[in-house]
């Protein structure tokens, strides 16, 4: 299994294209709201996209998400940058 240490830019990447996706996603149900296919589009795909990206959603249940993802890339980050700073040190 891979064990690379992640670099800075590239969890703040997936964070952009994580908050891309939600505003897309958001983007879609407005263009369906009103229409017969709302409900549906809501109870399923909708649901589905938004539930894995991050919790912040009305939505019941936590699975593993981006954000998930993002966090334990950036924990990390941040655990090799005070490596680096504690090897610098002695």
């Amino acid at each position: 299994m891979p064990n690379n240490i992640p670099k800075a830019s590239d969890v703040e990447r997936l964070e952009e294209i994580k908050n891309k996706i939600k505003n897309l996603a958001q983007e879609a149900m407005e263009i369906v709201r009103g229409t017969s296919e709302y409900e549906r589009a809501r109870a399923y795909w909708y649901g589905h996209l938004v539930m894995s990206l991050d919790d912040d959603h009305m939505y019941v249940g936590h699975n593993t998400n981006m954000e998930d993802t993002i966090e334990a890339l950036r924990s990390q980050v941040e655990d090799e940058d005070e490596e680096e700073l504690e090897d610098d040190e002695e």
